[in-house]
Parts: structure tokens; C-alpha cells; sequence
């Protein structure tokens, strides 16, 4: 599995994308009764990656199936969240939007991570839950600390909450144009 995975991202970095759909896809075929869940949840999650940028069904498909075997592997929940999310964005479907939330919070079970917990309080504040977000922004700040993103993100909630003093004090903390002295790898 390590192998053919390797395989598939270095077709994807010599812009093969198809090359790494069909050397995954013929894998599952061949060796898939040989697999373990977690292997066949590795392969279906790298998969989703490659269908991504199409919008296919078929990325969806691959990580619902990844789900149901109970990866272990945190790119499929965000994956599938995300995936749920940019539907909710496209079509207006609070379903959609409630399904992105289960997941994040499905995913917190893997990797009780910054990403996980901001994608779930976005979720939230996008469902009119200003309080829920609001309390999940800030304990991100306590362990993120000048964080622009969630300064923004708890101004926000202040002002649906019609808390708006307190949304200036925070809109106050935020450097224009960001801050030099604070990159970190893992914003989203």
C-alpha cells in the first residue's frame, strides 16, 4: 500500500493525475480481498484526493466508504467534511451543512486537532449557533494565541450575539494586512 500510494503521488507531481486514479483504482481491483480496512480507507482517502478537483461523486463515494471502515486516517474526515461543506456553500443545503458538522465532529475522535475544531465552530456559526462557535473560538485562542483568524472569527460571533463592544475589543487585537511575526503552517 505504502508503495502504490508513493506511486500514485509522484504520477500526481509529474501532473499524471489520471496516471495516479487508474495505478489506485487497478490496485483495489487486484489485491482488494487481500487488504485490510485500514489499507482499503488509505487507498479510497487518496483517491477522493485525486477526484477532488473534478467535483466528482466519485470523491464522495470514496470517503463515505473510507468512513464506513473506520479510517483512521484524519484527511478523510476533513475530506469528507470539507466536500459536505463546499455543497452547503454551493447549493444552500442546511443538510448539507449539519452532514459537514457530524463529520468534524466524527473526526475530533481521530485528531481533536485546530483544523477539526475550527471547521466544526464555522459550521456552527453557519447554523445560527453563535454561542457554540463563540465558545470554541476561544478555547482555539487559548491554545492558538493572536491568531488573526479567530480574533475575526470571535468578533463575529459577538455582533450576531449583539455583544458589540465586546466584537470591537477583538476587532481591535487584529493586525491589518496580518502579522510577520506569526506564520504558522497549519492555517486554513
Amino acid at each position: 500500500v505504502d508503495v502504490v500510494c508513493a506511486l500514485a503521488t509522484v504520477e500526481q507531481v509529474l501532473r499524471h493525475e489520471e496516471n495516479s486514479i487508474q495505478l489506485l483504482e487497478d490496485f483495489l481491483e487486484t489485491y482488494s480481498g487481500e487488504l485490510s480496512d485500514t489499507d482499503k480507507a488509505r487507498v479510497y482517502t487518496n483517491l477522493a484526493f485525486y477526484y477532488s478537483d473534478e467535483g466528482s461523486i466519485k470523491e464522495y463515494d470514496y470517503l463515505s466508504a473510507a468512513v464506513k471502515l473506520k479510517s483512521p486516517y484524519i484527511e478523510t474526515y476533513r475530506g469528507l467534511a470539507l466536500y459536505h461543506f463546499t455543497a452547503y456553500r454551493e447549493k444552500g443545503s442546511i443538510a448539507e451543512l449539519e452532514r459537514s458538522l457530524l463529520t468534524y465532529e466524527k473526526g475530533r475522535s481521530i485528531s481533536d486537532n485546530y483544523e477539526m475544531n475550527f471547521g466544526r465552530a464555522v459550521c456552527l456559526f453557519e447554523l445560527k449557533e453563535y454561542e457554540k462557535a463563540k465558545t470554541i473560538f476561544l478555547q482555539l485562542l487559548e491554545n492558538y494565541p493572536n491568531r488573526m483568524r479567530l480574533f475575526l472569527c470571535i468578533a463575529y460571533c459577538n455582533v450576531y450575539l449583539g455583544n458589540k463592544i465586546q466584537s470591537l475589543d477583538y476587532l481591535k487585537k487584529i493586525k491589518i494586512g496580518g502579522d510577520p511575526a506569526y506564520q504558522r503552517d497549519d492555517e486554513i
